[in-house]
């Protein structure tokens, strides 16, 4: 419940104000699959606005338009 309130409240903002939203691994501690359905959702933001998303793993398949590796 609690990160799909955020999520609303992203996809809310961002498409009203246009301003690219940066996360940095808030996500981390949820299980693989449950990561990945918010990685689905925050590419479905990106269509609105520009998303940077810091990851300490790989991103699932068909998320990430870029992948860039320090």
């Amino acid at each position: 419940m609690y990160v799909a309130v955020r999520l609303a409240l992203l996809e809310r903002v961002s498409g009203y104000k246009r301003l690219p939203i940066v996360i940095d691994d808030a996500f981390g501690v949820l299980e693989g699959p449950k990561r990945a359905l918010i990685g689905k959702m925050l590419k479905g933001i990106g269509t609105q606005t520009q998303v940077i998303h810091r990851l300490p793993d790989p991103p699932p398949p068909g998320t990430a338009d870029l992948v860039l590796q320090a």
